[in-house]
């Protein structure tokens, strides 16, 4: 009796921050989003199934520039070719709202998403997967029925490699959802490495496992968009199309699924509750400089695929430095102290999935900047909850200053989950935080939606624990300014804000070391090394003889 098909559910990730540059978001467009969607409406792939995610950011800037793309989605989605993602408008960091704002982001893009492109979302992407169990009260009150996460998170949970080939449902406070293991492998491999060495996997696994299914999810910008990858996935390389190709070729045994088809058609492998965590990268950056450098040092010291290295126990450990201790005699003749030695070698290869980072929340302690935009951010959406309670009760209905509160409300609101869009509140691989045109995308936002309110009701929070560290602070305003005071800092002004222009003037950032300053100074010292060893006969005595530090003190 045959097996049936392997079940494969890709999905794409599409997404730009809150003050992106315009030029950015155009270059991405024409990289990476418009050669996608021409690509996938080809005649010949009609019958591939895909899964697609656009954040609502950059839904808002297609509808201004590029309306005629989200035609054309819409109508690949209602063909059912295409399922299309939701999850929360704005594109946050789940764990850093309060849940009426998780809630409200989820049902804002679902309606967007159902007045525009026609068809209802049923299941969500989680921004920068950042997960913590209680989100999933959240996540069922506002309609949604699944959500991808790293593969690294059921590992961490306890389940091994071999049985992630599934998905399993997850529960918080009675509520229930299904969470699906997003493969490490395929998303590193893919569109990077060979498309043989993808296939040679979906193979195996095919024929070791009934009823296989396996999720791929990642960023859609790594597709054409990143440094040198159009010209592979959509130029002379052609990546994209062959891996589709490779796909229909093989449809005998390998079937392509919208992860709402996965839900339906295959059953849960049991249920499971997951550790608040991100992908790993994620949680690496979140550890402080001097703990990640001692973090780094002991993962330096587990295999590259600790995780699966002791699912065999015959596994080789020999990339373990940890694990070379000296030779042993083969399993069927080893003594009961190399048994032991054996197991401790395997234990040692299985750390890497129990080894942690840091949580998320800890950028708000890393990086100060980043806790002042958290602060300003609570601020507001504490105060729009409590008008919104206040002028609902108290306003008639019937009256037009009625309507007139709902629409500030609702205007203030989108305004409000735009400055919660999580890029500028962290740093990783890519600016962040960093970036100041970014940090004065979330400011613009939120001193917008204050703006909003204030034509409901003046702001009368003069004092209180602004910036939640346990002290008071003093909030002062003018017609044209608002400013933050901290007596407790000296009566230091940590924000000061022009309201006509949205521009929190004091929306600086502080330099500080970063875990990667010194491989940026090693690799300058070993080109100056180089160079050195090249042309010695080019470079003057003076020049020789001079300190490499002095050249060197501006990075540090």
């Amino acid at each position: 009796m045959s097996r049936k098909p392997l079940c494969l559910a890709l999905a794409f990730h599409n997404h730009q921050p809150v003050g992106n540059f315009d030029g950015t978001m155009e270059e991405c467009y024409q990289k990476s989003y418009l050669p996608f969607l021409d690509l996938i409406s080809r005649p010949e792939y009609s019958s591939l199934r895909l899964s697609l995610h656009n954040s609502g950011c950059l839904e808002e800037w297609l509808e201004n520039r590029h309306p005629e793309y989200l035609d054309r989605l819409g109508e690949l989605a209602r063909s059912g070719r295409i399922e299309i993602l939701g999850g929360p408008f704005q594109e946050p960091i789940l764990a850093m709202l309060p849940s009426r704002d998780r809630i409200g982001q989820i049902l804002m893009h679902s309606r967007w998403i159902e007045n525009r492109l026609g068809v209802k979302v049923r299941g969500m992407w989680m921004p920068e997967r950042v997960w913590e169990q209680s989100c999933v009260r959240d996540l069922v009150q506002a309609g949604m029925e699944f959500t991808i996460l790293d593969d690294y998170h059921f590992k961490k949970a306890g389940l091994s490699e071999k049985k992630l080939y599934g998905y399993y449902l997850t529960e918080d406070d009675g509520n229930l959802m299904a969470v699906y293991p997003d493969s490490e492998k395929l998303r590193y491999w893919i569109p990077f490495d060979s498309i043989d060495r993808s296939l040679h996997y979906l193979r195996e696994i095919h024929e070791t496992h009934e009823n296989a299914l396996l999720f791929c999810a990642d960023d859609g910008e790594k597709f054409g968009a990143w440094p040198n990858t159009f010209g592979h996935v959509y130029g002379e390389g052609q990546w994209l199309a062959r891996f589709f190709d490779t796909l229909l070729e093989n449809s005998s045994w390998l079937r392509t699924v919208t992860m709402s088809e996965a839900r339906d058609e295959m059953k849960p492998l049991g249920k499971c509750y997951l550790p608040d965590y991100s992908y790993r990268e994620m949680t690496e950056w979140a550890l402080d400089t001097e703990t990640r450098k001692e973090y780094e040092t002991l993962m330096s010291f587990l295999p590259p695929e600790a995780s699966e290295a002791s699912e065999n126990a015959q596994e080789s450990t020999e990339n373990c430095p940890a694990c070379t201790v000296g030779d042993s005699a083969s399993t069927a003749k080893a003594s009961k102290a190399e048994k032991e030695l054996q197991s401790f070698r395997n234990a040692i290869c299985r750390l890497r999935a129990f080894v942690s980072g840091g949580n998320w929340r800890n950028f708000k302690i890393r990086y100060p900047e980043t806790n002042e935009m958290y602060c300003r951010m609570m601020a507001v959406s504490r105060r729009l909850c409590r008008l919104q309670n206040q002028m609902l009760t108290q306003t008639d209905p019937a009256s037009p200053e009625y309507f007139r509160t709902i629409q500030l409300l609702e205007d203030a609101r989108a305004e409000l989950y735009r400055g919660q869009c999580n890029c500028p509140y962290w740093h990783g691989a890519f600016g962040g935080i960093y970036l100041p045109h970014l940090r004065n995308g979330i400011y613009r936002s939120l001193i917008a939606a204050d703006t909003l309110l204030d034509r409901i009701a003046p702001n009368d929070e003069t004092e209180g624990d602004f910036d939640l560290d346990g002290e008071t602070e003093f909030r002062l305003e003018t017609p044209k300014l608002t400013a933050w005071v901290s007596p407790v800092q000296g009566g230091m002004l940590y924000e000061l804000d022009v309201r006509k222009t949205g521009l929190n003037l004091l929306a600086g950032m502080t330099r500080r070391p970063e875990p990667y300053h010194e491989a940026i100074v090693r690799t300058i010292e070993a080109q100056k090394r180089a160079e050195l060893r090249e042309t010695p006969n080019e470079i003057s005595g003076q020049d020789s003889e001079k300190d490499p530090e002095e050249d060197l003190g501006n990075i540090r």
